[in-house]
């Protein structure tokens, strides 16, 4: 595929990311909610996995961030 017809795609900054997935929960929230009173089960139901899926990246991302606050810290630390 050259270059022109090549799909850019967004990189979120790692500090922004918990932010980015929380957006994403609450969105997937509203969406099991509407299906739900759709009276569509199934979907609510991949839904909701979805959520599950979503809650892990949060958690994950989270402690990356805060991992990488912390290498921050020490760094500047050693640098006194």
């Amino acid at each position: 595929m050259s270059q022109t017809h090549a799909k850019r795609r967004a990189v979120i900054q790692p500090e922004a990311q918990p932010a980015a997935i929380a957006l994403s929960i609450r969105h997937l929230k509203n969406a099991r909610g509407i299906l739900r009173k759709c009276g569509c089960k199934n979907a609510a139901d991949a839904v909701a996995r979805a959520l599950k899926s979503a809650a892990g990246a949060e958690r994950h991302a989270r402690n990356m961030a805060r991992e990488a606050a912390d290498a921050r810290h020490k760094r500047m630390k050693e640098g006194e």
